[in-house]
């Protein structure tokens, strides 16, 4: 009899087998250059460049870790909290046993960084550089002195006669390979020593290990890679490549099902190779296959079976239950929709939200995020759980923009979206001539201690020429008046004068009648005020509290960002003015990528 309900997964060795053949690693002798592949996973909106790693025994994984990538030697917490989300299937550091694959987050990528990114594999090129005292190592082996021996003659049978240029090169490997000998002829029986292996002279490689004097060199560029000769205890990262009696995956012809990525959307895990056997009193054990019964099992331990041209017979169901009270059996896979199969996940769920929006505000901002489903999900960085908002799209042009999931993502709220039209998956990127330009500057500030300030910031800001206080002159009562104001002057030719209150009565009056433009502030007039005052119309369009969408899609299933201030149209670029000093850096991003010159200010009033 078998136990209550041991897995006996038979295939479940495919995956692994999958994950380390993207690693395989091409050497080309003669070419400096070698390449390795790496996985992109995204998390809260930035794609992680990842290297596979299959842990093996007396790994200790945190050294491991603080070896490997920027991510870990820049923030160790950060990179722990990347490398939990990544590997959900890892519940505790601490107990990751031999033979276990993760990924190891190395490095945040901005889009487009490498080709191929956006699939989710990249091959990057590299130099490898091997340190010389660790190849003769490898190419070396430990001798006993014997009564009679010298080290000329034990080298000379190594590397040819006495005095030749390779007995000399010889020398000087034995040298570096035994620092302990400093005086060669005083050897004595019984002295261990390492000899190079003559084998050595005939290495593609072995010339660099000289530089152009004839002395040997600390490290070189390896050209091709150097056959590990002796057996060490190495648990540096190595290379599995699967052999013809191994399975393959051939993306093209495989492509993902349905069932995987609804599975791997809510961090759940699919079994659909081998069996699981559930106990028979009295009788023989029942085995679901998983290859005709495709399970999900999500995190709360509630089990999900995927029937389709099979059926389950009650008494089947009865003994499963037996087990698993609460297991659910759902119709239709694998032809069930993706859309659907998340509904089954995610509906009717105490974690789920029934509403499908958010709200908060921050310093102002407004923001409402609305998804086909929002659910709860746990945080690994902080006490408070995630919201975990999943929207379908048709297509990558509907992305919400990376910097605003990533500003979500510091309100524990993570946006994950599929782009999924039908049974078709894809993941072609935009165009670089189809973006939007973008501004990469950042916010202009505004220092407000007082209206005059403001005035001559913002203008200035917004690219007009601000002359201050230069002399006027106008017709006044029959005589030329002399007076002092401030000179606006724009791009389009128009000029004002900027008057805080200096001028009165019928002197403002004289002025217009001149021909000369004047807008007077007052020290109670607002930001709103002062705007619609001094920008010209109908050239600038001014528009309060604006709201921008995070994506190129319909509000319904979008998140909508409403900002305090106004949006100034000028045309070709337009600006948004802030009253807040402190903007989030990933807004202003955003705001950048939509070509907003953003200008903030504190309030003066």
């Amino acid at each position: 009899m078998k136990g209550p309900s041991p897995f006996n997964c038979t295939g479940c060795l495919a995956g692994l087998f999958v994950l380390l053949s993207l690693l395989f690693c091409t050497y080309a002798h003669g070419d400096l250059l070698q390449k390795k592949s790496y996985l992109v996973r995204n998390d809260r909106g930035w794609d992680i460049l990842c290297e596979p790693y299959s842990v093996k025994k007396n790994d200790w994984v945190y050294k491991l870790f603080r070896q490997k990538g920027e991510i870990s030697h820049l923030d160790f917490p950060e990179f722990l909290g990347i490398f939990k989300r990544l590997n959900p299937h890892i519940h505790n550091i601490n107990t990751i046993r031999p033979g276990q694959t993760i990924l190891i987050p190395l490095k945040k990528l901005d889009a487009g960084s490498f080709p191929g990114q956006a699939g989710g594999v990249v091959t990057i090129p590299f130099v490898k550089i091997s340190k010389v005292s660790d190849i003769l190592h490898q190419y070396s082996s430990k001798q006993k002195i014997k009564r009679g021996d010298t080290i000329y003659g034990i080298m000379s049978r190594q590397f040819a006669s006495f005095g030749s240029e390779s007995f000399n090169r010889g020398m000087k490997l034995f040298r570096s390979i035994n620092p302990g000998i400093t005086n060669l002829d005083r050897i004595y029986a019984g002295q261990n020593i390492r000899v190079p292996d003559r084998a050595i002279a005939n290495q593609p490689w072995y010339a660099s290990l000289f530089d152009k004097f004839g002395n040997l060199k600390t490290e070189i560029a390896m050209n091709a890679p150097v056959e590990t000769r002796t057996t060490t205890h190495d648990h540096s990262l190595s290379i599995k490549v699967p052999n013809s009696r191994e399975p393959k995956y051939n993306q093209s012809e495989k492509p993902v099902s349905d069932l995987a990525k609804a599975a791997r959307i809510v961090n759940a895990r699919l079994r659909n190779r081998g069996s699981y056997y559930f106990p028979n009193p009295g009788g023989i054990d029942f085995r679901l296959d998983l290859s005709r019964f495709p399970l999900i099992e999500l995190k709360n331990g509630k089990h999900i079976i995927f029937q389709d041209q099979d059926i389950l017979f009650k008494s089947d169901l009865d003994k499963i239950r037996s087990s698993w009270p609460d297991v659910e059996v759902a119709s239709g896979a694998p032809h069930t929709s993706l859309r659907q199969i998340l509904d089954l996940f995610l509906t009717n769920r105490e974690e789920t939200y029934e509403d499908n929006y958010l709200t908060f505000s921050d310093h102002g901002i407004d923001v409402t995020i609305r998804a086909n489903w929002i659910t709860r999900t746990k945080s690994y960085s902080k006490n408070t759980p995630d919201m975990l908002c999943i929207t379908l799209i048709e297509n990558p042009e509907e992305h919400t923009s990376p910097s605003i999931v990533r500003y979500l993502a510091e309100h524990n709220i993570l946006i994950k979206e599929i782009v999924y039209r039908g049974k078709t998956d894809t993941t072609r990127i935009l165009p670089e001539s189809q973006r939007n330009p973008s501004i990469t500057q950042g916010p202009a500030v505004i220092d407000t201690p007082d209206i005059q300030t403001f005035a001559k910031g913002l203008l200035t800001a917004l690219g007009f020429s601000y002359a201050p206080d230069i002399p006027i002159t106008f017709p006044y009562a029959g005589i030329q008046v002399e007076a002092r104001s401030n000179l606006v002057s724009g791009s389009d030719g128009r000029s004002l004068l900027i008057d805080f209150g200096d001028l009165f009565g019928d002197a403002v009056k004289a002025i217009k009648q001149s021909g000369l433009d004047i807008v007077q502030l007052r020290p109670d007039d607002t930001p709103d005020m002062i705007l619609k005052k001094i920008l010209p119309e109908p050239s600038v369009s001014l528009k309060a509290r604006p709201k921008f969408l995070a994506a190129a899609r319909p509000e319904s299933f979008n998140t909508a960002i409403t900002f305090p201030g106004h949006l100034i149209n000028q045309g070709e670029q337009s600006t948004i003015l802030l009253g807040m000093p402190d903007l989030n850096k990933n807004i202003v991003r955003f705001l950048g990528e939509k070509g907003i010159l953003v200008i903030l200010y504190s309030p003066f009033n």
